[in-house]
């Protein structure tokens, strides 16, 4: 009988480590996601308050007229997590949350990037994706992770 428990036990955190560790189980609410933003450079940032978030909301418009009201958070709940990709040469690039939650001793966040397809049609524009989402609050530091999807071309359609 024991035998067969540390067998199942032994099976079960195998199949937990091939498969990456624990699912990544977090509710995720979009606040926010574009193409245009104050924020040039890659930034990946946790917030957990209320001063922060208006903060980081004006450098996300500080292009824009009027500044869209900023988005209610519950943050005796709720957290923020946001992803900037920076400046990109042009159009066709999207970020979003795509897992998230609790690992180990860090807040894991995949953000999903997807990259315009070969022979595309994109704007010629400057652009800068981003997306902000509330998550539930937790005190572990950010670990994001950029997962890469890259768009079937466009020249075979």
């Amino acid at each position: 009988m024991l035998k067969s428990l540390c067998l199942c036990v032994t099976l079960a955190a195998l199949l937990t480590a091939c498969a990456g560790g624990p699912a990544l189980t977090a509710p995720v609410q979009l606040l926010d996601v574009g193409s245009h933003s104050g924020i040039t450079e890659p930034t990946y940032v946790l917030i957990r308050n209320g001063a922060q978030f208006v903060a980081l909301w004006r450098r996300v418009y500080a292009e824009h007229t009027p500044v869209p009201p900023v988005p209610e958070v519950d943050w005796s709940r709720q957290m923020v997590v946001a992803g900037f990709l920076g400046t990109r040469s042009h159009g066709g690039y999207e970020v979003s949350v795509a897992a998230a939650g609790e690992e180990g001793s860090r807040y894991r966040v995949v953000f999903q990037v997807s990259t315009p397809g070969v022979g595309c049609h994109t704007t010629e524009a400057l652009t800068q994706p981003y997306v902000i989402a509330a998550l539930p609050a937790s005190l572990k530091p950010l670990q994001p992770e950029l997962q890469e999807v890259h768009r079937a071309p466009c020249d075979r359609l």
